[in-house]
């Protein structure tokens, strides 16, 4: 991520994008990369295991289609004109 995609992305000015990113940093979410107009961000060591505890806390998705009767194979079609 590029600090001038986060701020166009989220309609900031500079300064708010520059100090956010720099919170950002500070707290470990995100990882400075690069130097002066190659600088970018990757996650931070934090990402990780906020991704995992999001992961094991969901609940499992049902088939939403499992239990539906689909219609018969060639049911559907339309006549011709």
């Amino acid at each position: 991520m590029r600090r001038t995609g986060y701020q166009a992305d989220a309609d900031l000015s500079e300064q708010q994008a520059i100090h956010d990113i720099r919170e950002l940093v500070r707290l470990g979410w995100l990882e400075a990369q690069g130097q002066a107009r190659f600088h970018y961000y990757t996650p931070g060591l934090h990402r990780a295991p906020a991704q995992e505890a999001i992961r094991q806390a969901a609940e499992p998705c049902a088939a939403p289609c499992a239990a539906r009767a689909w219609p018969a194979r060639g049911s559907m079609r339309t006549s011709s004109r």
